[in-house]
């Protein structure tokens, strides 16, 4: 059992019945089941299950209600899953991202989102080609890159390359077309 949630924590909700919110953290997770962080990674699966007990007795978790009871009374499933997102660091310090635009003309709408740890970068070409540095410190958990389409995409080519030369991302044709561009969305995310 991770914890004992006493009658006391519940208040009246609007509903008119007893309410609770439980949240754990993930380093009190750990703690609590005997692990750190070395020993999971992402993907990982966290399901935590609650069993209420009335005061006259009676007992509810996952194995004995259906659907009335979690729609009713007890408005809640009795067994959450919590998914383990990110445990991969990325290589600190200086990435390059080169961004052409085969017209000449910058990337017309455009750009690159670069997040890091949730502080959000927008970069663009603008001109023939942009060459930038992107500093990933030590201490960053999360690094995800997005590309946005603009106008003109066939026009736009990047590379993403790391602190020690590996090239990370390419795309885009350069054809030159009005459609033909780089893929949009998230295309680089540590976690993966």
């Amino acid at each position: 059992m991770l914890e004992n949630v006493p009658a006391s924590a519940f208040s009246e909700g609007d509903s008119g019945f007893p309410e609770h919110q439980y949240s754990i953290d993930a380093e009190t997770m750990l703690s609590k089941l005997g692990l750190d962080a070395s020993q999971i990674d992402g993907g990982d699966l966290f399901i935590v299950r609650y069993d209420l007990k009335l005061t006259d007795g009676r007992s509810f978790s996952t194995e004995d209600t259906g659907q009335n009871v979690r729609t009713t009374s007890h408005n809640a499933p009795f067994k959450y899953s919590s998914v383990v997102v990110c445990f991969k660091t990325p290589e600190p310090g200086n990435w390059t991202l080169s961004m052409t635009d085969v017209f000449g003309d910058g990337w017309n709408g455009g750009n690159i989102v670069v997040s890091i740890d949730g502080n959000e970068t927008e970069y663009t070409c603008t001109g023939a080609s942009t060459d930038v540095t992107i500093t990933i410190p030590e201490v960053t958990s999360r690094l995800l890159f997005t590309y946005n389409a603009g106008d003109w995409e066939g026009e736009n080519l990047y590379t993403l390359t790391d602190p020690n030369g590996t090239l990370i991302l390419s795309d885009g044709t350069g054809d030159g077309s009005s459609t033909n561009g780089p893929a949009t969305g998230e295309q680089y995310n540590t976690c993966d």
